[in-house]
C-alpha cells in the first residue's frame, strides 16, 4: 500500500473488529470468506505506524454499548451454554446492529474499524 500510494496520499482500511465480531464466544468461525485475520485499533495502529499517520477512526455497523461490555459478552455466554434461545437472541442483536452508515468512532463498539491514514515521508 506504501508503495503504491503517491506522496502524502489517503489510505482508507476498514477491518473487523475482534472485539465486537464475535459477540458469542462459541461462535468462532470466520464471518465471510473475505477475512482471515481480526483486528483491534491496536493491532492495526501496530502495522501501519512506520509507513501511515492515522487521522480519523470511523466504524460501521455498531452495536448498542450495552452488548458490547465485558460483562454482558460473558453472560450472553453463560446464557448461551443455557439456553439456545438467548444464543439465537444475541445473534439478532449483532445481525440488527446499526447497518453500513459510517459514524466517528467513539467507543470501541462497531464491527467494523476504519482508519483514515496518510502515507508518511520517510525520507
Amino acid at each position: 500500500m506504501y508503495r503504491i500510494l503517491k506522496p502524502n496520499g489517503l489510505l482508507i482500511i476498514s477491518v473487523p473488529n475482534e472485539k465486537i465480531i464475535y459477540l458469542n464466544p462459541l461462535h468462532k468461525n470466520f464471518l465471510t470468506e473475505f477475512y482471515r485475520f481480526d483486528f483491534n485499533k491496536d493491532k492495526i495502529k501496530k502495522y501501519l505506524k512506520n509507513y501511515f499517520v492515522i487521522k480519523n477512526w470511523y466504524g460501521q455497523r455498531f452495536v448498542k454499548r450495552i452488548y458490547a461490555n465485558p460483562l454482558a459478552r460473558f453472560l450472553f455466554f453463560v446464557g448461551g451454554l443455557v439456553s439456545g434461545e438467548i444464543n439465537r437472541r444475541a445473534d439478532i442483536i449483532y445481525k440488527l446492529a446499526d447497518g453500513p452508515t459510517i459514524k466517528p468512532l467513539l467507543y470501541n463498539n462497531t464491527r467494523y474499524l476504519i482508519a483514515i491514514c496518510r502515507k508518511k515521508d520517510l525520507k
